[in-house]
């Protein structure tokens, strides 16, 4: 037994206070009276009585001192972990983002090693594998008897940026201890509550709980946005910050756009909360990065980087376009901030294009390297057959899922004045489709024949008035029909940890991936994606030498949430007991002697209620 703040007893001269009170209160006073006939008559018995003897009240209030004293000292037990002779050990250490939550100056997976060093050096063991759990259960060292390089291999031991998947890792340890026939004992080390976990993968292992601080502020999402009829230039930032803790919190927000500050706001978030905090007409372009300035348990979800697309003008080519489409479509130069150029009617000359529109026209074949889009054809695609027309048609289905409905209630598009029957084509995806004459057929269909996209629209726009005010549906299909199509690229990818994103180029094979710490990955050829385990900025260098960068985001909540119960260490029964030695553990009780010392006061309160009463 022993205290974990034994400096508390400094404290017990309010003890000596107390009896010292009550000696002050019971000395002799001097008193002038007319006769001492009255006072002869008293017994000596009742004159000594009146001398110091302390009563009830005094020892309910002394006891009441000492129980907060001793609370204050926190007092402890030491508990037997049951370990064993000659055995194996297999630690699974938590290693995911919430483990890297600040507790006193020191963060949960130091505790953890701590504890995990501790188990190591209190038992004789024969070997002992440690299993990391994260994103992916991964052995970090196998059954090894070298125990001070085991002990190495913990210290150096780093967090990443991913979610808690404890079970896989469990079961990882549970089959690792079934395929030998020596005792064998498992033992966790996390923050996660060792009930959250389900009872096959927690019976027979030892449970060391880390970590109560609760004190936390995330950026929780952040949202660019820009509405369709919007020019580029009026693009925003919506941010989403959430306070997990149970105080109140004062910080700041900042956005930065290629590392210049262009807005900030300060805020105070109540416990609890989720505050948003909208940045309109940031007028620029390029790495955006919102982060938040203040104290905090976990510093990782205060950042947040994403990608501002530079702004280059679409390009659409028009070939065979009656005057009336023509017209129509270079009014929408604002709106879709497109450039229309002149093209040959065979569609020969595109100028560099970066969308070729086919109206009343069926080209050949689909050209390759430009996007493209068929408006009302007169031929069939496939068939190369004259395509029938309907009259009236109205829409009857579409594709809720699809980017190019975005914004749009499909509901709304009313009737086509003119509609051509067409098939849809192999490569080819419905996303409206129409009635008319109980006939339904395609509307709209969108694929990717090659290495571009394209689209096949089967209302004929050119006698579709959809810039007037009851045709605005249609007016937002057409646009995002054309920013579809364009699929302006870009050499930045946003993502979240703990995804994975695809790298493999056949034409331009991965050479070298950075990480965020600036560490070079190791990259097999045949490998197809990146896992994502750290936030920050990766590096895809290429071998024709192009670089694209991804920026991996921390979001989620379950992490950013790190408020704990707190919990004491559980010391499993398993078959490793036998020959047992022990390993003890504090267990301090100072929270029971608390209870105790509010019950004393209480009973103090009610006898010295009691006392004046009586008088």
């Amino acid at each position: 037994m022993g205290f974990t703040n034994p400096a508390a007893f400094i404290f017990s001269f309010f003890i000596v206070g107390l009896v010292l009170l009550y000696l002050w209160e019971r000395q002799q006073r001097r008193l002038d009276v007319p006769s001492m006939l009255l006072w002869q008559a008293i017994p000596e018995a009742v004159v000594r009585r009146r001398r110091f003897q302390p009563d009830n009240l005094f020892w309910l209030q002394l006891a009441g001192m000492a129980a907060l004293l001793l609370g204050l000292a926190n007092p402890y037990l030491d508990i037997d972990f049951e370990t064993g002779h000659d055995g194996r050990l297999i630690l699974v250490i938590d290693l995911s983002a919430s483990m890297q939550t600040v507790e006193g100056g020191t963060t949960r997976l130091d505790l953890a090693r701590e504890q995990a060093i501790r188990v190591i050096r209190s038992m004789p063991l024969r070997e002992i594998m440690v299993i990391g759990a994260g994103r992916e259960p991964m052995i970090i060292t196998p059954f090894d008897r070298g125990h001070e390089s085991v002990i190495e291999v913990i210290g150096n031991l780093q967090a990443k940026d991913v979610s808690t998947r404890l079970e896989p890792a469990l079961a990882i340890a549970q089959r690792a201890s079934f395929q030998s026939d020596v005792r064998t004992a498992i033992h966790v080390f996390t923050d996660v509550p060792r009930h959250s976990v389900g009872a096959r993968w927690r019976d027979g292992v030892s449970w060391w709980p880390a970590g109560t601080n609760s004190d936390n502020l995330a950026i929780a999402d952040v949202q660019t946005t820009q509405g369709v009829l919007q020019n580029h230039r009026e693009m925003g930032a919506r941010i989403a910050v959430q306070n997990y803790g149970t105080k109140e919190k004062h910080g700041s927000l900042a956005v930065r756009v290629d590392g210049e500050l262009v807005a900030q706001e300060l805020f105070t978030a109540p416990p609890q909360s989720t505050q948003s905090f909208h940045f309109p007409q940031l007028s620029a372009s390029g790495l955006l990065e919102a982060s938040l300035q203040a104290e905090d348990a976990l510093a990782l979800d205060n950042h947040w980087r994403t990608w501002l697309p530079r702004f280059r003008p679409i390009r659409i080519a028009l070939v065979g376009a009656t005057p009336e489409l023509a017209n129509t479509m270079s009014r929408l130069d604002d709106a879709a901030e497109a450039i229309i150029i002149d093209a040959s009617p065979s569609g020969e000359t595109t100028g560099g294009a970066d969308i070729v529109v086919y109206h009343h026209t069926t080209p050949e074949s689909l050209p390759d390297d430009v996007a493209t889009l068929l408006i009302a054809p007169l031929a069939d695609l496939a068939t190369r057959k004259p395509a029938t027309e309907l009259r009236e048609a109205a829409v009857v289905d579409w594709n809720d899922d699809h980017e190019v409905l975005r914004g749009i209630d499909p509901r709304l598009l009313h009737r086509f004045a003119s509609l051509k029957v067409l098939q849809t084509p192999p490569w080819g995806e419905m996303v409206l489709s129409a009635q008319a004459a109980d006939r339904e057929v395609p509307a709209l269909v969108v694929g990717k024949p090659g290495s571009r996209r394209a689209a096949i629209l089967a209302a004929d726009l050119g006698s579709e008035p959809f810039l007037s005010s009851d045709r605005e549906p249609l007016l937002l299909l057409v646009l995002n029909l054309i920013d579809w199509l364009a699929e302006q690229r870009s050499d930045v990818t946003v993502a979240r940890t703990g995804d994975s994103k695809a790298i493999a180029d056949p034409d331009a094979p991965v050479v070298e991936v950075i990480d965020p710490k600036g560490m070079p990955l190791y990259i097999d050829q045949a490998q197809l994606s990146l896992g994502l385990d750290y936030a920050g900025t990766y590096q895809v260098v290429r071998q024709d030498g192009t670089r694209t960068n991804i920026f991996a985001n921390f979001q989620d909540s379950e992490e950013s949430n790190v408020g704990r119960t707190p919990a004491e260490p559980y010391a499993a029964t398993s078959n490793y007991a036998q020959g047992a030695d022990s390993l003890k553990v504090n267990r301090g009780f100072g929270v029971w002697i608390y209870i105790a010392a509010a019950m004393l006061l209480i009973a103090e309160w009610i006898v010295a209620i009691r006392s004046v009463e009586h008088g």
